[in-house]
Parts: structure tokens; C-alpha cells; sequence
């Protein structure tokens, strides 16, 4: 077989394996992030958001000494912000994404199977909604 042929061939199993594995992938209902260590330092992250619908973002912008709450009731911690903040929140309640002026960055991932323990009735508690903005805060 000459050259031209086995590169045709190979290309062809090539794309023909790629295609069957495109095909046998099941739907993620989960999201991912990526990180990436380079030289001098250097840090870079990605994430998805694996969700059957888009997902509506805004962007706000917390300065510090801000007083929040939990988001879970009578029983919620409070906190008053020691860093200013740049979050992004999906469907307008829950802070997915951020970075506070430190440079410190939250990313909220779902995972559908995730079981979260029921807190003691004497525990304040955090929605997780707002974890990402407690973490930055």
C-alpha cells in the first residue's frame, strides 16, 4: 500500500473512532474544572457548566465590610466581608463564580449524586448558595 493510501486509511479510522465516541457519550450532570501549573507560577483554570439549559449570569461587585447572612433562616451565620469581591451568580441567587482582591477564586460545581449532611439543630448554617461568597469574603 503506498503513502497516500495508508495516511487515507489511518485519517479514516481515525475519524470513524472519534465519531463512535462522540456517539456512545452519555449527557454530564455535573461540572468540571480544570487546572493548569506552568512555569514561574504560573496558574490557569477552566471550568464547564454541564447543564441541560443556559444559565442565566450576572456579575456583581461586593466592596468590603459588606454584613451578609447564610441564606438558611433564623439559624444562619453572619459575617461582614473583610475583602472586596467580583462574583457571578446563576438564575439570580446562587454566587457560582468569583474572586476577591487577594486574588483568591471559588468555583461552585454540581455534582447530581452529592448528598449534604442535615446540620445539628444548634448549628448555624450556610446555604451553599452563598458558600462561594463566604469563602471569598
Amino acid at each position: 500500500m503506498n503513502r497516500t493510501k495508508r495516511a487515507t486509511a489511518l485519517a479514516s479510522i481515525i475519524a470513524g473512532t472519534l465519531t463512535l465516541g462522540m456517539m456512545a457519550t452519555t449527557p454530564a450532570d455535573a461540572c468540571t474544572r480544570m487546572i493548569y501549573h506552568g512555569l514561574d507560577n504560573l496558574v490557569m483554570t477552566g471550568r464547564s457548566m454541564d447543564w441541560r439549559d443556559p444559565i442565566p449570569a450576572d456579575m456583581w461587585i461586593f466592596p468590603r465590610g459588606m454584613t451578609h447572612d447564610g441564606g438558611t433562616g433564623p439559624r444562619s451565620v453572619h459575617w461582614t466581608s473583610k475583602y472586596g469581591s467580583l462574583l457571578v451568580t446563576s438564575f439570580g441567587i446562587a454566587a457560582s463564580d468569583g474572586m476577591n482582591e487577594k486574588g483568591l477564586v471559588a468555583n461552585l460545581l454540581w455534582l447530581a449524586g452529592s448528598d449534604y449532611p442535615k446540620p445539628d439543630k444548634l448549628e448555624h448554617t450556610l446555604s451553599i448558595a452563598a458558600w462561594a461568597q463566604y469563602f471569598l469574603d
